[in-house]
Formats: structure tokens, C-alpha cells, sequence
């Protein structure tokens, strides 16, 4: 069973996925974080919020920290590893070239922990590696 600080955890984490449907980034990150600030043992958490920092460009270095949390609690789901990879290559791209062999790493350690039942996500990794 659910404890309180879950539930309402996770309803601020709920509340924020309907801001982000509309539209509203500040308004999911904001929800996002009240769910992180009543239950911070929660990748789910950390790794949205480092994917809608990544998705409308807010602060790369924030992202990737927001995404190293997600990794540290859940080190076997492939999807915080590509969105780091993501965030990663997102700043070699602004001129942080020391971060490309971490970022072409992630992608690998991605690819490496699919599921065999995780065809797309798998796929979708693949052609990100070849891309980069």
C-alpha cells in the first residue's frame, strides 16, 4: 500500500504531465519539482524533469544533473542514458567537446540495457548512434 507522502507525490507528478500536454512548461516543472521535493527516491521524477528542461532548452548542465539523479536511483533504464546522452551531446554542441566520449558512452549503455521487448525503444537508439 501507497504511503500519504506517495500519493500526493504522485499526484503533483500527474498534475504536471497534464501542464505539460498543455503547453505549460513552467507549470509541469513546477509540479514536477513539488513531486521531487515530497518524495526525491523517485527516478521517474528526475528524469521527466530533466526531459522537459531538455525539451524547451532550460539550462543543459541542470538537465544532465536532474538525469545523473535519475540514473543513480534506476541504473538500468535505458531511457535516462539516451536522454543523457541527449543533454550531453546537446552541449558538445556549444563548445563542450570534453563531454562527447561520456555522451557516445551513455548512448552505448543505453543500447546495452534494452530489454528484448524494448524493439523501439532499441531501434530509436540505433539510429541516434549512427547519426552522431
Amino acid at each position: 500500500m501507497a504511503s500519504n507522502f506517495e500519493v500526493r507525490a504522485n499526484a503533483y507528478f500527474i498534475i504536471g504531465e497534464l501542464y505539460f500536454l498543455q503547453g505549460d512548461a513552467d507549470g509541469a516543472i513546477q509540479n514536477y519539482m513539488t513531486a521531487l521535493n515530497i518524495n526525491p527516491n523517485k527516478a521517474l521524477y528526475w528524469g521527466y524533469t530533466a526531459q522537459i528542461l531538455n525539451r524547451f532548452d532550460e539550462h543543459p548542465y541542470v538537465s544532465s544533473r536532474f538525469c545523473s539523479k535519475a540514473i543513480e536511483l534506476d541504473p538500468i533504464n535505458p531511457r535516462w542514458h539516451l536522454l543523457q546522452s541527449l543533454i550531453l551531446l546537446k552541449l558538445v554542441r556549444k563548445g563542450h567537446n570534453e563531454l562527447a566520449h561520456q555522451a557516445i558512452a551513455e548512448a552505448h549503455k543505453a543500447l546495452g540495457l534494452c530489454r528484448p521487448d524494448q524493439v523501439s525503444l532499441r531501434s530509436a537508439i540505433l539510429e541516434y548512434i549512427n547519426r552522431t
